[in-house]
């Protein structure tokens, strides 16, 4: 599911839901150990930027049901997509929520924020360093640094290893910065080819801006 959404082919996640939502009952009752968190977290970001609240509602019970402290992290990461507000987190991931790392920092690289220091140690980790968290990572320090040469280098190189929505996504946080719409264009080709309405919105906000700030 995680891959399913990462790469874009969110047609095979719809396809994947249900056998979700069947290992995660059959866990709970014990017959298989599965750990599902990733999978409805993943599968809540394709429901969230299609607007498909059925989808939505879903998912977000099954995570109620994974996550019934309300104070988690997870909980709050959740509540953070539904609402499209960065949260206010003062710790780190512990062990039991070391599965949602790429997703909570796709989630703040796709805002333009520096990921939170009490993460960063964390980030470093040798242990989570496969190829996709290396990316989100390298896009993660470049805003940090306040580099839009290494963005723009990091975009690039996250696309080719087909993590093609955050790369997609991300070419408008380099628009807003760089003022620049060809980043936009780039974008909208593949946030079209999604379904990806959520952040299509969003682009329209930063084309706006930009056009305004052009005739100013």
């Amino acid at each position: 599911m995680f891959i399913a959404f990462i790469s874009g082919r969110w047609s095979d996640g719809y396809a994947l839901f249900p056998l979700l939502q069947e290992m995660m009952e059959q866990s709970e009752y014990g017959i298989m150990g599965v750990n599902c968190e990733k999978g409805f977290n993943a599968f809540l970001h394709i429901a969230v930027a299609r607007e498909d609240s059925n989808a939505i509602d879903t998912t977000v019970a099954a995570l109620n049901r994974l996550y019934p402290d309300a104070t988690s992290l997870p909980r709050l990461l959740m509540t953070a997509l539904l609402t499209d507000e960065i949260p206010k987190i003062e710790d780190g991931f512990s062990d039991e929520h070391k599965e949602i790392k790429e997703i909570a920092l796709a989630f703040y690289n796709e805002h333009g924020i520096p990921v939170p220091e009490a993460f960063v140690e964390q980030l470093h980790d040798p242990g989570w360093r496969h190829v996709a968290a290396l990316d989100y990572l390298a896009i993660a320090e470049a805003l940090a640094a306040d580099d839009n040469e290494k963005l723009a280098e990091a975009i690039d190189k996250a696309e080719e290893h087909h993590l093609i929505v955050h790369a997609a996504r991300m070419r408008i946080v380099l628009a807003q910065r760089t003022r620049d719409k060809a980043h936009l264009e780039k974008a909208r080709q593949v946030l079209e080819k999604l379904g990806d309405r959520h952040f299509l919105s969003r682009l329209q906000e930063v084309e706006a801006a930009l056009a305004s700030h052009a005739a100013a």
